[in-house]
């Protein structure tokens, strides 16, 4: 109709193949940005090439632009394409880039995966590091726990005199002090040991009240 876009021929088939070839090889700096593409398309309408594309691929180069002539009965028809060593050519070159595109991205991923390993090493290192040092804290407060408990099972091993015993020795230190203390007291030191003596005896019957009173409440 009317305003509409020109029926496809085969001369704007291979025009299409032009640009498609040119979009599959070529590169765009990274410095350029996702506008570079665009800039290097929009020039290719015009057979513009960018310089580093002819430098480096100068026979893919002149096959884009024999697709691109301005004149469609001056570009290749369909049949010469098939036959054409350019075509075969590229084709080769584009299956060799996309193993070595292939490649490159599983070296990638490999690497990836490496330094992830090596990430995780680190971490669990660190983790062994800590582990190691709270075991070692633990093991100092076992050791000092083992000694207070082994103190303590040494104390409670230790003979101990029973409560008869320790007032009988009491009543009799209170009568070996009073034996050698003369029948009347003579000096102020001689009144002292006499009043121990008495004190000795004292504190040997209450001991011995006690106990029992302890003895009795405990049988109750």
């Amino acid at each position: 109709g009317k305003g509409g876009a020109p029926p496809a021929t085969s001369a704007s088939d291979v025009f299409s193949l032009g640009v498609l070839f040119f979009d599959l090889f070529y590169v765009a700096p990274v410095s350029e940005g996702a506008g570079g593409r665009k800039r290097a398309l929009r020039d290719l309408r015009l057979r513009i090439m960018p310089a580093p594309f002819l430098r480096s691929l100068p026979k893919e180069a002149a096959f884009a632009l024999a697709l691109l002539h301005p004149d469609p009965a001056a570009r290749p028809s369909v049949a010469e394409l098939l036959q054409s060593d350019a075509l075969r050519g590229a084709a080769e070159a584009l299956r060799a880039r996309h193993s070595a595109l292939a490649a490159q991205e599983e070296a990638l991923e490999a690497q990836v995966l490496v330094d992830f390993l090596r990430l995780m090493h680190s971490r669990k290192r660190s983790e062994a590091r800590r582990a190691e040092a709270a075991l070692g804290a633990l093991d100092h407060d076992i050791a000092l726990l083992q000694k207070h408990l082994d103190g303590m099972a040494r104390a409670a091993k230790r003979p101990r005199l029973p409560p008869t015993r320790v007032a009988s020795r009491l009543q009799l230190a209170a009568a070996q002090q009073q034996q050698q203390q003369p029948a009347v007291p003579s000096s102020p030191r001689a009144g002292a040991a006499s009043q121990g003596g008495a004190q000795l005896s004292e504190l040997a019957s209450s001991y011995r009240a006690n106990q029992g009173a302890g003895a009795g409440a405990a049988a109750g």
